[in-house]
């Protein structure tokens, strides 16, 4: 057999790559330019998003123990012509700035709930959800904001938002324009059942699926994410230097962004958007933060 059209094979490989690389952060270095050279093209994007990732500038905050990476700013056409509310495509000019490499997790928030009192999200007690490396669910809005705040950082843009799941793609996902149920968690329920028992059913942990070109992960699928913006039902009048589109009353809907394992491919799309109310909270909603450089406020602030 023909190894490079044996996907399980790779598959294989690239597991044991990623055990390798855990045990060992040097343990890849001296294959690297096989690797580059690798006939499947998911280990090939692996081992350069991996070494991407150790050239970034990282920040890791205590005491939330939240991790960043620097994302270069840069000028991107934000939307898509798919639907009217990503419309009309725009040009968007975004300064440097940090995001999360992974959304908010289940041990990083639990940091939170014991510095203040703060009191615990919908599904906390749920073990199919209460992973420590799983991303927090079941937090509102509101919830993740006071979680920001105390960290010392803020929600994203959702100017800032695209451009980080993008990572330099213009293509309708950061791998491709075809869904792939191997890239990221989503389609796993009865209601969308895409890749249904290939994919948990349920959040998974942070980090299980390629990142993006940029280092990023889960980016799409896995949790929706909170962001800044209040929901606006299309770009007319949108900021173009990438800040929260914030113009609206208290209570107001803010945007969601990234799909999630409940849901079909179509809204893992780079540029899908959808409205979110701020005081719900749902088992497939988390959030990731931002900051700009030289800007992260006090961490450990107290939650008023």
């Amino acid at each position: 057999m023909d190894h490079g059209d044996d996907p399980i094979l790779w598959q294989r490989q690239l597991i044991a790559l990623k055990i390798a690389a855990r045990m060992n952060q040097n343990a890849i270095d001296t294959v690297r330019g096989q690797l580059e050279k690798h006939p499947e093209e998911k280990i090939r994007n692996w081992i350069k998003a991996r070494f991407a990732q150790i050239r970034q500038d990282v920040i890791s905050l205590e005491p939330s123990g939240y991790e960043l990476v620097l994302i270069k700013g840069g000028i991107f056409s934000m939307g898509s012509e798919e639907h009217e509310t990503e419309q009309p495509v725009h040009e968007v000019t975004l300064q440097d700035f940090y995001i999360g490499r992974y959304p908010v997790t289940n041990e990083e928030y639990g940091h939170f709930l014991a510095a203040t009192g703060y009191e615990e999200p919908e599904y906390w007690g749920n073990r199919e959800f209460n992973q420590p490396r799983q991303p927090v669910v079941g937090v509102s809005w509101h919830d993740a904001l006071k979680y920001a705040q105390w960290a010392g950082l803020q929600l994203p843009s959702e100017a800032q938002w695209e451009y980080a799941c993008r990572a330099g793609t213009t293509t309708r996902y950061a791998w491709g324009d075809d869904p792939d149920c191997a890239m990221a968690n989503y389609g796993g329920s009865d209601w969308a059942d895409e890749c249904k028992g290939k994919n948990p059913g349920k959040t998974s942990v942070v980090g299980n699926y390629p990142p993006n070109p940029w280092g990023l992960y889960d980016m799409h699928g896995n949790v929706y994410e909170w962001c800044q913006d209040h929901w606006h039902d299309s770009y007319k009048g949108a900021h173009e230097d990438g800040r929260p589109w914030e113009d609206r009353g208290e209570g107001t809907f803010r945007v969601l962004r990234g799909g999630a394992w409940f849901f079909p491919a179509g809204y893992c799309r780079s540029a899908y958007r959808r409205w979110g109310d701020p005081f719900a909270r749902s088992r497939a909603v988390g959030f990731r933060l931002v900051c700009l450089p030289g800007q992260p406020g006090e961490p450990g602030k107290p939650v008023e």
